[in-house]
């Protein structure tokens, strides 16, 4: 039967002869009381054809093109055709086509669940996927500007670089070892930070330590530090400030008896390292542990000036002790005092004024 544009059934309009015209079809109008959910259905399996489900539908495309061509010889129960015999047929054919039709249906609904389920399993896939490639991202390797920032300090620590030196970008690629492109990305961090000064077209100048810096870097430690080491007096573990105040006095009698090595220069490193650190961690900013990191590198800057003997590094030890055993007594005010007096004495020897 012939399909109009609203997918309408309708009515037969000349006798058919079942006998001798059994491939004819009939010649249709459209049925004047036809509500639209007549046509609903048919309408529904060229959406789902068109729309491409996951895989090809074949039996569905050929029922679409028969329906659209005229070759679908099917019409409702209620079709009038009066005193011909092809009513019957024509009914039991309804019937026939109507079953046909509705395992069509539960057929396109089950389709639409299984392609609704591969889109999960897909969308699921790729959100693992991306979850690997980002854990890997951020476990890889880092990247060239960072290990340029590291490898810059650590020539400029280890005297590789001079302080206050002037020197091009060129030079200091080959020191560092490391690309011009990702060399620039860390130099404008260190310039943030004031470590050095890039002149375009020019050079680079790095610090030199003098009596400005001094002052404010022990200003800021002075600001910082006296309120930590008040919370750290009352909150700090006793396990810490005992192992603190251990290995401080190991390391006091070793400089009495054998004077100052290599060692002993990296173990006084590494007690101002825990000690200031654990001062600092006992306020819990994560804002003041980012800034109390970069004023690190203004402090060792400082000491690349300061030559260390035996009296100055007991007296440094001698100064941590009394702050370690004012807070061991949970002492506040006293490890305040302590922590001050030690930061005037630390500022005066930069200075060289002891």
């Amino acid at each position: 039967m012939k399909r109009q544009r609203e997918c309408a059934l309708v009515a037969a309009t000349r006798p058919v002869d079942t006998v001798h015209e059994a491939d004819c079809f009939l010649a249709l109008q459209r049925r004047p009381n036809l509500v639209f959910k007549d046509g609903f259905y048919f309408s529904l399996i060229g959406q789902g054809v068109e729309q491409g489900l996951d895989e090809s539908q074949p039996y569905l495309t050929c029922f679409r093109d028969q329906f659209q061509g005229c070759n679908v010889g099917v019409v409702g129960t209620n079709l009038t055709i009066a005193n011909y015999t092809v009513a019957g047929k024509l009914k039991s054919r309804y019937t026939e086509m109507r079953n046909s039709h509705g395992g069509l249906s539960d057929r396109l609904k089950t389709d639409t669940d299984l392609s609704e389920r591969k889109f999960s399993v897909i969308m699921k896939k790729l959100s693992e996927r991306q979850a690997v490639k980002s854990s890997i991202m951020e476990a890889g390797a880092p990247r060239l500007s960072d290990v340029a920032y590291e490898r810059i300090l650590e020539s400029l620590f280890e005297r590789k670089v001079p302080v206050g030196a002037f020197i091009s970008q060129n030079e200091l690629s080959a020191i560092v070892d490391v690309p011009v492109a990702p060399l620039r990305d860390a130099l404008r961090v260190l310039e943030a930070e004031g470590i050095l000064t890039i002149h375009p077209r020019s050079g680079i100048q790095f610090i030199r330590p003098g009596l400005e810096l001094t002052r404010s870097t022990y200003q800021f430690r002075s600001i910082v530090e006296r309120a930590a080491v008040r919370v750290f007096a009352e909150e700090a573990d006793e396990h810490i400030t005992n192992a603190l105040e251990v290995r401080h006095s190991r390391l006091l009698r070793r400089v009495e008896r054998d004077g100052i090595g290599p060692e002993q220069l990296l173990e006084m490193d590494s007690l101002e390292l825990d000690l200031h650190g654990h001062i600092i961690q006992a306020l819990r900013n994560p804002l003041i542990d980012s800034a109390y990191k970069r004023m690190h590198n203004y402090l060792r800057l400082l000491r690349l000036e300061r030559k260390v003997t035996v009296p100055i590094m007991i007296r440094t030890l001698k100064e941590h002790l009394d702050i370690l055993e004012a807070c061991g007594t949970r002492n506040a005010e006293a490890a305040e005092r302590a922590l001050q007096a030690h930061f005037q004495a630390a500022m005066q020897r930069n200075l060289g004024l002891v």
